[in-house]
Order: structure tokens, then sequence, then C-alpha cells
């Protein structure tokens, strides 16, 4: 048995079910509980006047555990079975929601080094995506590992060479996580400064070292050139990795000390990234030229960024309780903004079933539900219309620069 599973046994994190390499358990359902009353909100919004998209708040959903206000919410995403799955850090789970609540929550194993501190000792659960064979995939940030959950909640852990991919106390591990154009996993390793590519059944095949260290824990996505594209959020770069070659090629930003968080390929044939500390969204093209957009309000904070089954961009603003929308070929970008008798501070963003747009909101510690273009959630969610009016502000167009 390895060093993992018996810290893993020990800790008695098994007892919940899951399934480490060499010690496989399917997951007991943690919240096999009566149904929890959703928190339900009425309130008005902001929307857009060009185009109109008519945009309503649902309802939220409140996390598995008790209410914790510091609770850190960074990952969400549709699986699937239609269901939303959200990873939730400090408690060290990942819950599953349907369009009436909760449905299923499972315990990762502890952290054996407890980096993330006692009394929990997270795995620190952090992004997530949805694999070719129908299973989830996240970082597991303080565990140093990859976790596979299946639909009926059998848990793997992949764990990481420490000697390829060190960690240290206080910082974390692998964070983004994307499927390439290849069908395998590829993360970025925060302490490391390295791009890991991984198969479905947890052989790294390939790492990569970032050239600029100590700027990484960014995302990573596959881009419209079939290439993958990452950020570095403490050195304000965007980052191209060549997997034919694996040559990284380095963008900088146009402004200094933007922190680019999340990026996505988008429907005009770029990719787009948010800029959390210059409050900026940006495009850069597959040849490395940047364009900026300061979002409607100048203080936001944007984070977490999704493209939408539509070709919409949507983005959480987590100092404006907002959610955004950018439609990345007419560039205009919208917010739809809750009022300040409901402040919410959204995290992750993902697009679910029916048009709807999910939220983590850490503030409540819950998931928000958003329904796009009138359509209902589910039978008795509350619907209002949302009114007023914010739109995009400026852009800055800049020559390409690489290192």
């Amino acid at each position: 048995m390895s060093d993992l599973c018996r810290a893993a046994l020990k800790s008695g994190a098994i007892a919940l079910g899951l399934a480490i390499v060499g010690c496989s358990a399917v997951g007991t359902k943690q919240s096999a509980l009566p149904p929890i009353r959703p928190r339900e909100h009425v309130e008005q919004l902001k929307t857009p006047a060009n185009p109109p998209v008519p945009v309503a708040y649902a309802t939220s959903f409140p996390m598995p555990e008790t209410f914790d206000p510091n609770e850190y919410l960074p990952g969400i995403a549709m699986g699937s079975d239609q269901d939303m799955w959200v990873s939730v850090y400090n408690s060290n789970q990942i819950a599953r929601y349907n369009a009436a609540g909760l449905v299923s929550a499972w315990t990762f194993p502890s952290d054996p080094q407890c980096l993330n501190p006692p009394p929990i000792c997270s795995a620190g659960p952090t992004d997530m995506v949805l694999g070719p064979d129908g299973n989830m995939y996240i970082s597991m940030a303080q565990l140093n590992a990859i976790a596979q959950v299946t639909p009926l909640g059998v848990i793997t852990i992949y764990p990481l060479d420490p000697a390829v991919f060190p960690m240290q106390p206080q910082l974390e591990g692998p964070r983004g996580i994307a499927i390439g154009p290849d069908g395998n996993i590829w993360f970025d390793h925060s302490n490391s400064s390295k791009i890991g590519r991984m198969t479905l059944a947890g052989t790294v095949i390939n790492v990569y070292q970032i050239p600029t260290a100590g700027g990484n824990g960014g995302r990573i996505t596959k881009g419209p050139d079939n290439n993958m594209w990452f950020t570095e959020v403490s050195n304000s770069k965007v980052a191209r990795l060549d997997i034919a070659t694996g040559h990284i090629t380095e963008f900088t930003t146009p402004t200094a000390n933007s922190y680019p968080h999340t990026i996505v390929a988008a429907a005009d044939g770029n990719l787009w990234f948010t800029e959390r500390d210059a409050n900026q969204a940006a495009l850069i093209t597959t040849a490395g030229s940047i364009q900026e957009f300061q979002t409607p309000t100048k203080v936001s904070r944007p984070d977490y960024m999704v493209s939408g089954p539509d070709g919409s961009l949507w983005f959480a603003e987590d100092f404006n309780s907002a959610l955004c929308r950018v439609d990345p070929v007419a560039q205009t970008f919208v917010e739809y903004v809750t009022p300040s008798n409901f402040p919410i501070q959204p995290l992750a963003v993902a697009p679910g079933f029916n048009g709807s747009v999910w939220l983590t909101d850490i503030l409540n510690d819950s998931v928000a539900v958003f329904t796009v273009s009138g359509g209902p959630l589910h039978r008795g969610a509350a619907h209002r219309p949302l009114i007023r009016v914010r739109e995009s502000a400026r852009s800055t167009i800049v020559p390409s620069r690489s290192h």
C-alpha cells in the first residue's frame, strides 16, 4: 500500500468513500439528507440594451457543509450527467447539484502534510474539467495530485511525483486544468512553474518548464490553433505552448501587474482572458497581439471566465457582485449586478442546463443560478427580468510582445 493510501486510511478520510490508486472504494454520499430548502431571492439587476439578453437571478443553493463565510469555491462545471459539480476547497469536498438543489457530496482524502491547516487538512480541490470519458478531473492544490471522480462518486487520486513537481508550505501545486486536443489532461503546477500532460489513466507523459519562473498558478485552455495557452498570474504574461514541439512563447500584457487569471478560446477565433488586478478583460490573437478592455464598472476584479454554448463569454466580477457577459465578436460588455441589499461575491462560473449560468458565491457559501433568455431553471423558481444598462468602456491595441 502506498504512503498516500496509508495516510488517508490513518486520517479516517476513507470512511466517507474515496478511491486512491491501489485502494479503491466507491464514494459514500455524504449528503443523503433531507432535502435542503434553497435560499431563493427575487431581485432586480442590471441588463444591457445592445443586444437585449434577458437574464434573471433564479435561485441559490447552499453548500453541503455548515455555513462557512470563508469557504473558497474555485471550481464549477457541468458533468456528463447534466448536473453541476462544485469543488469545496476548505471542506475538502466535491458537491453535485441539479435544478432542485444538492444531489450528493463526497469527501477527498486529507492532505497528509496538512499544508492547509487543521482541523480539515484539505487536499485543496480547485479547478475541474469534464473528461472525454465522462468523468470529472479536479486539480488538488494541497495534495499535489489530480483526482478523477466518476458520476457514481468513485474517486481515484493520481499523486504527482514531488521530485518533479515539488511543493512547499503555504504554496499550491496543480491549479488550472484542461483537456487538450490530444484528449489528455493538461495542468498548470503553481509551485514549480511547470505545465504537465497526463493521460486519463494518471500517467504523466510530458513536463514543460515555464521560461519565467514564479508567475504560475494561472489557468490553461486549448486554443483555436490546437496549442495550449495559459496565464502566468504574477508575471503578467500569457503563454502559448506548442504541443508538437513543447516550445513555450510568452506574451506580456500591456498593463503592468494585471494578474491575468482565466483564459478561454472564444467564438471570434481568438483567446480571451481576465486581468483581475487591472479590472480588465483582454483578447489575444494566436499570433500574440493583445487588446485590452476595461470592465464597465471600474473596480470589478474579474476572475473566472467561461465560453458559453451561445458563443458568449461570461465572467465573475468578484468586487462588483456581478456576472458579466461579453460578445467577443461585437466586443460588447454587459454586467448583471445584484443590488446592495443582496450582495454576492462570485468566483467560478460555468454554463448549465437550459442555458443557465451558474456562479459560486463565496460570500454566501453557495451557488447562485442565473437564467438566460427567460428560460426557467425549474418549476417554482423565482425570476425577474433585469433593468438598467452598463456597457463597455475603452480599448487599447498594442503590438504583440514575446520573450
